[in-house]
């Protein structure tokens, strides 16, 4: 974390309790160590992890969670998280860009805010309301979940497609009447052959 950043603090920081403060800047310190940044091959599990661990501290089901929300930029919400990325990358040491592809890559993306989303917004952090201009600084991110496709029937009725085919089968295979020289042929005898130039070719 560069030195400007360490020593600048939150908005709202003021506000959490003695306690709150601590373990802030215990996280703080936390995520911006190497041990926390070198890892390469695990940068997903680890952003995963990070929100965990912000999660944990904000989340306390009392009166302060809306302070703990402000302070550090991030807010849980029905099928989503709000972000404000000014006070989030005061926290994990992230710039702007960085978080905004880490959330993506877990899944996370923008969605338009809309009267309902700054309505769950308000829920969480009430201190928000009539503040326009600080609420938009924050985004609403939702999980992105790839289109279902189509379920395909197959409960198809085995005796009527057996019957079907036996109708297709009779209509189009049946064996057709015997024509005349078949008819002939099959009465004629040695005898007749003596007489084929008597057969009327004329006859139907």
């Amino acid at each position: 974390m560069s030195t400007s950043s360490e020593n600048e603090l939150p908005k709202y920081f003021e506000n959490l309790t003695k306690n709150d403060q601590l373990e802030y800047l215990k996280l703080r310190s936390l995520f911006s160590s190497k041990e926390c940044r070198n890892n390469r091959g695990q940068r997903l599990n680890k952003f995963s992890e990070i929100l965990k661990t912000i999660q944990n501290f904000c989340v306390k089901n009392d009166a302060y969670d809306p302070i703990r929300f402000l302070v550090c930029g991030i807010c849980w919400i029905p099928n989503g998280i709000a972000i404000n990325t000014r006070q989030l990358r005061l926290l994990i040491d992230k710039c702007k860009s960085s978080i905004n592809g880490s959330l993506q890559r877990i899944g996370f993306s923008a969605v338009t805010m809309k009267d309902s989303s700054y309505q769950q917004l308000y829920e969480k952090i009430p201190q928000l309301k009539d503040k326009f201009k600080e609420t938009r600084e924050w985004s609403i991110r939702q999980t992105v979940f790839s289109t279902p496709q189509p379920k395909l029937n197959f409960n198809i009725n085995v005796n009527n497609l057996i019957n079907n085919n036996k109708a297709i089968s009779e209509a189009h295979f049946q064996t057709p009447a015997p024509s005349f020289y078949e008819t002939k042929s099959q009465s004629m005898t040695l005898n007749d052959f003596d007489n084929i130039d008597n057969i009327d070719y004329n006859e139907n």
